[in-house]
């Protein structure tokens, strides 16, 4: 998906964290669906500097 925007993110040390992710309305079922099965990845990348 080229067009999300991370609304926030929490996280603790040594445990899962939290992220919410706003996208189209047009996708959010399929982006739903992937999440329900596990498919769905986020990865943190720092922006440098």
């Amino acid at each position: 998906m080229e067009d999300a925007l991370v609304d926030s993110v929490s996280y603790s040390a040594g445990s899962a964290g939290l992220a919410t992710v706003v996208v189209d309305g047009v996708v959010a079922p399929t982006v739903a669906s992937y999440a329900v099965n596990g498919e769905i990845a986020v990865a943190v990348v720092r922006a440098q500097g």
